[in-house]
């Protein structure tokens, strides 16, 4: 689908993401604040749009960042580490169920992020676990962006209290801030109790898009 600006920002909405497709059904919890919620099929493991040879990267709430992040024993502590790590994209993140009390910007181009891990599995086609790993904004701030950059994919990820400011810090979308960012494919995952502030209604409670294609 393409975007020149998305906002799911209406009041008393419920968003149910389809790829290509919006519906709009049921109850928010509050004026700018949502729950979304993209298809969840557990036999779909989110192809992805990085290349074959995609360096990965593992992440766990026990890792380090000192790590290089190539088995589940030398993983990262965080998704920002493993981000850093693919400085010219092309990688892949697989993230272990927990819970990740951060904030990032993707800038690359070929990044997939994908949860759903419980940390022994050699190939993303193995899990068969719960989709727990998790976002926390933890009300203070946004959780997740993607600037000017082409083919990233969410997969099994849950993202949660979000919060954006955009008068503030221009930084619009509660859960999710997608700025010039294309082929962006969102698949088995949820967004909840995420707010973009007052005064805006148009920001996105749950994802802001603008100028790409979702």
């Amino acid at each position: 689908m393409k975007l020149t600006t998305l906002w799911l920002s209406r009041p008393t909405v419920r968003v149910l993401l389809v790829v290509g497709l919006l519906a709009v059904a049921g109850l928010a919890i509050n004026q700018n604040s949502f729950n979304a919620v993209s298809p969840v099929n557990p036999s779909q493991n989110g192809g992805g749009v990085t290349t074959q040879n995609a360096v990965i990267i593992r992440v766990s709430p026990t890792g380090n960042d000192a790590n290089n992040g190539s088995s589940w024993t030398l993983a990262k502590l965080t998704i920002g580490g493993a981000l850093a790590a693919l400085p010219t994209g092309n990688g892949e993140i697989w993230v272990k169920e927990a819970t990740y009390t951060e904030s990032n910007t993707v800038t690359q181009s070929n990044i997939s992020i994908y949860g759903g891990f419980v940390g022994t599995e050699n190939d993303k086609n193995q899990r068969v676990g719960t989709d727990n790993s998790t976002l926390d904004g933890q009300n203070t701030r946004l959780p997740l962006a993607v600037n000017s950059s082409s083919n990233f994919t969410l997969d099994r990820m849950t993202i949660v209290n979000g919060l954006s400011h955009p008068i503030a810090s221009d930084i619009k979308g509660g859960a999710l801030s997608l700025n010039q960012a294309t082929n962006v494919k969102v698949t088995n995952s949820q967004f909840r109790n995420s707010t973009s502030v007052k005064p805006f209604n148009r920001d996105g409670g749950c994802i802001y898009a603008q100028d790409g294609s979702l």
